[in-house]
């Protein structure tokens, strides 16, 4: 799996660093290694099964529906198995995809989060073990300069990944309100969602109204880039995730509000 050479790579990178270090932070660093290392791969393992359960069930359904010739239904199925490979599910199944299926999803979506969640609240408490060690270190290398420079290495990087890891909390899966007139459609279809999956699902459902979403950092708001073909498109989160304004490329502002709570 992708995430999986990915997250080798990481590791491998934090233990030559390790070898770099001053004594007093090779093992500390080791540790946290280590711990990080170990809840990464107990959380794709742990996906892993999720995922192979929720495919069980596609391919228990597949047979059924070749049995019964229903062509539809096997093509709503290659579709969701399709899109399992790329990345994380929509929080939305497409309108072909059968409902006899759909309690199936959610648990695998509710399964996801639920694994999402306990690891970023397991690896913030192996994180916050780690910064309570550098911090006593620091105390101990006020005449050690080159210490003191790793010591705030170490906290940087650490203070850095839990800044990315909050950019995201919150926004994944939520619906917004979009002005209808701005969009040409009825207000009760005027919305855009944040996909888990990065992309941008609207209510009006025109084909060319699509596109994809980011975070980055400007200041004291997250900035979402809306991309559609060659267009980008700016909306500006509040930090309390509950207000945005879409700023348009042709010119003014509108205030979106917060419709669903997300993932």
């Amino acid at each position: 799996m992708k995430i999986r050479v990915t997250l080798i790579a990481t590791f491998t990178a934090l233990g030559l660093h390790a070898q770099e270090l001053l004594p007093e932070l090779v093992h500390p660093s080791a540790r946290h290694a280590e711990q990080t290392k170990a809840l990464a791969d107990e959380k794709i393992a742990t996906t892993e099964r999720a995922l192979q359960t929720y495919l069980a069930t596609l391919d228990a359904a597949e047979k059924v529906a070749t049995t019964a010739a229903q062509v539809p239904v096997l093509a709503a199925i290659a579709a969701e198995r399709k899109e399992t490979a790329k990345g994380p599910l929509s929080s939305s199944a497409s309108p072909e995809f059968p409902r006899n299926l759909q309690p199936a999803r959610r648990k695998y979506l509710q399964s996801t989060a639920q694994i999402n969640a306990d690891y970023s609240a397991r690896q913030k408490r192996v994180d916050s073990e780690y910064l309570r060690v550098l911090t006593g270190l620091q105390t101990k290398a006020a005449s050690n300069a080159k210490l003191t420079a790793q010591i705030e290495a170490e906290k940087k990087k650490l203070i850095e990944r839990a800044a990315n890891d909050a950019t995201s909390d919150g926004v994944a899966g939520t619906r917004w309100s979009f002005p209808g007139s701005y969009a040409g459609a009825r207000e009760s279809d005027a919305w855009l969602q944040f996909e888990p999956n990065g992309d941008i699902r609207v209510g009006w459902r025109k084909p060319d109204d699509k596109g994809t979403w980011k975070l980055e950092r400007d200041g004291k708001l997250q900035v979402v880039v809306w991309k559609d073909k060659t267009i980008t498109e700016t909306i500006l989160l509040d930090p309390s995730r509950k207000e945005a304004v879409y700023i348009p490329r042709a010119g003014g502002e509108f205030r979106l509000r917060r419709l669903s709570p997300g993932s």
